[in-house]
């Protein structure tokens, strides 16, 4: 089981390996974010829904991708040796992707853009050769 992964140039763990990593149950983990009364911005920031249909039962699953600071946020008030082990392997995997600043976010995208304007040149110069 991948404990972080990245998704949208960001690092982020599932609720559902949160649920399982501290034995708790999924549909606790998905309660807590809903009902937590986190502010739009923290939310639209650190909890992305994920949508899986089970193609058996026609079933939607959902889960969600949580970033850092909502990792932190769902497991702080969840206590005990299982918790820290969980909350500590967790964190170890986040701390293996550097968390971007803003000016590294403006670098990135800056960079990005150049990029797709090149692009767009050249198939430009070739539809003109045409």
């Amino acid at each position: 089981m991948e404990l972080v992964q990245i998704k949208w140039n960001i690092p982020v763990t599932r609720a559902s390996v949160i649920a399982e990593k501290f034995k708790r149950k999924k549909r606790d983990i998905l309660g807590f974010i809903n009902r937590a009364g986190f502010s739009e911005e923290f939310y639209n920031k650190n909890f992305f829904i994920i949508e899986k249909a089970n193609e058996e039962t026609n079933e939607v699953n959902f889960d969600y991708y949580v970033a850092y600071d909502g990792f932190t946020a769902i497991t702080a008030a969840i206590s005990g040796t299982v918790a820290d082990k969980a909350r500590r392997e967790i964190k170890n995997a986040f701390d293996k992707y550097p968390v971007m600043d803003e000016a590294s976010k403006l670098n990135f995208l800056t960079k990005n853009i150049d990029q797709l304007e090149i692009f767009i040149k050249n198939i430009k110069d070739e539809i003109k050769n045409i």
